[in-house]
């Protein structure tokens, strides 16, 4: 289900597979820091409301243009979000822009997400097998199990 998407960013949750989607456009690098802080939270407020299991968020086309602000302040929000949610796992693409990919890294790699698995990958195919790939097993487990 599609739950926001303008020039900046989408947002998108499919119940069934409980997965959440984030993705950053071409156009996000216009974005001021403090908007991309508001985006952050919009996101937080989403996967507070749909507690998925399964997180993917595509940094490919950020750039985040101040450093030493209060990015860690944000980003624990969301990672305390994401903890009281009850995610699993969490899978990203890296920025093409080097200082955001740096800056992204600390600020997942810092984080309170330590019962997460996080992963980040080349591209968003990868990602996705990766998040799923847990569900597949566990259906296929159901689909053959015996019953005694």
């Amino acid at each position: 289900m599609l739950l926001y998407i303008d020039e900046y960013q989408l947002l998108q949750y499919d119940k069934e597979l409980s997965v959440f989607n984030m993705e950053w456009k071409n156009a996000s690098s216009r974005l001021h820091f403090k908007n991309i802080a508001k985006r952050f939270m919009s996101a937080s407020v989403a996967i507070n409301e749909y507690k998925p299991k399964l997180i993917f968020v595509n940094f490919e086309q950020l750039v985040y243009k101040r450093i030493l602000g209060n990015e860690s302040l944000f980003y624990r929000e969301i990672h305390s979000v994401m903890k009281n949610a009850g995610v699993e796992k969490f899978a990203y693409i890296k920025s093409k822009d080097k200082i955001t990919e740096i800056l992204f890294d600390q600020l997942i790699f810092n984080s309170e997400l330590n019962k997460v698995k996080v992963k980040s990958f080349k591209t968003e195919e990868e990602a996705k097998e990766w998040l799923l790939s847990d569900s597949k097993i566990k259906e296929l487990q159901e689909k053959f199990a015996i019953s005694a």
